[in-house]
């Protein structure tokens, strides 16, 4: 049997960032206690939770007295029909919801590329995961004519 060294390699952390959270209270929905640390972000990516004294960014915050905590999702949601129309999300938004599912109630948008690629043109403020819905499928399948027996064949 031959055995090989094994390596670690350690990269550098990267120390630039658009934004810095200079010790931020954070809730990491674990149930423990939250704890204080920086916050690196790039772009609409948070990189790194750690020490970042050192780190350099376009922006720095220090929030004083408030908590960081994760975003909520809200696994059914009914904000299906008004994407577009409020695209501040601002009732999600405000209650911490960051990510919503819909289509689970049977209907949804079809196709769904369509429709992803349509919140990709016209963003709006959370993030959006999607059922194919059953009723959606069938539809597309039997027409109107639901009474009707479904085959493979």
């Amino acid at each position: 049997m031959v055995f090989l060294p094994a390596f670690l390699f350690f990269s550098k952390q990267k120390t630039d960032y658009d934004t810095i959270i200079r010790h931020a209270m954070i809730c990491d929905g674990t149930g423990n206690e939250p704890f204080s640390a920086d916050i690196g972000i790039s772009a609409d990516t948070i990189a790194f939770i750690g020490d970042l004294e050192r780190g350099s960014a376009k922006a720095k915050l220090t929030p004083k007295g408030l908590r960081w905590r994760s975003g909520f999702i809200d696994t059914h949601s009914h904000h299906a029909g008004e994407l577009f129309q409020h695209r501040d999300f601002l009732a999600a938004v405000s209650q911490g919801i960051t990510t919503i599912i819909i289509g689970q109630d049977g209907e949804s948008n079809f196709p769904l590329a369509t429709f992803f690629q349509q919140v990709s043109d016209t963003p709006v403020a959370i993030n959006i995961g999607s059922y194919c819905g059953h009723n959606t499928l069938r539809d597309s399948v039997l027409g109107k004519d639901f009474r009707r027996f479904c085959n493979a064949g």
